[in-house]
């Protein structure tokens, strides 16, 4: 994040200091926007050829909890797939989310076991048991595959969203914003770039932990039905 942010600061000063009526400045943008986005779509490419010939078939482990949230959206399922959303039950977490829920379990545990014979204190109990399950049927490929796929639809979408909306309104600032974020995304963010070219190690799998908006959404409506389920049962005990 901090990264990002100083991108952004970057690109915003060398947008304050360039000269907008300038065709030659205007084409440099264009070449760097252009130069960029191929590069990294040159970089996915031989990802993809790398991918496939690694060819992993290793199963992986992940870890996931069932959805209680029904989530209303206006977004239509036919474009929630072209953005790679798929519909699950499924909410998968993060290794470190798991052993922060499976924490919580022990203390709720020993919380049972040391007021065993006080109701009330039961009923007042302050932790929350939360099943955990396992999911091992994707391989490294198919998980490689699916961040793929993800990366080259948003970059694609990208070139063709703004290169449309700049030549038909002539606005430079997002072209250098998003130069800027993809190329920083790639060299530094990027863990399909780090494993295939650079052949660093990274722990998969990748992506999961609920920091999209819609995960972000599910959080909230969880939390929502868990305090309307205690103030009915609250209203039953009166």
């Amino acid at each position: 994040m901090n990264n990002s942010i100083f991108v952004i600061i970057t690109c915003i000063i060398i947008i304050s200091q360039m000269d907008k009526e300038d065709p030659t400045q205007i084409n440099i943008v264009r070449v760097v926007f252009a130069a960029v986005h191929l590069t990294i779509l040159a970089g996915l490419g031989l990802t993809y050829m790398k991918m496939t010939k690694n060819n992993d078939l290793t199963k992986l482990k992940k870890y996931y909890l069932k959805k209680t949230a029904n989530v209303p959206t206006l977004i239509p399922e036919s474009l929630q797939a072209m953005m790679g959303n798929k519909k699950s039950d499924k909410k998968f977490i993060s290794k470190e989310k798991r052993d922060e829920i499976m924490a919580e379990n022990i203390k709720y545990e020993e919380y049972v076991k040391n007021n065993k014979d006080n109701k009330e204190a039961l009923d007042a109990n302050p932790h929350k048991k939360v099943q955990i399950l396992e999911d091992n049927t994707q391989t490294v490929l198919e998980h490689d595959m699916e961040e793929f796929n993800k990366q080259f639809k948003k970059i694609l979408t990208i070139m063709i969203l703004l290169t449309g909306i700049h030549l038909y309104f002539g606005v430079i600032p997002p072209l250098i914003i998003q130069s800027g974020l993809n190329g920083k995304n790639l060299i530094i963010d990027n863990k399909l770039f780090k494993t295939y070219i650079l052949g660093q190690k990274v722990e998969r799998p990748w992506n999961i932990g609920g920091d999209g908006l819609m995960d972000q959404l599910e959080g909230k409506m969880e939390e929502l039905q868990e305090m309307q389920k205690n103030m009915q049962e609250d209203e039953k005990n009166k």
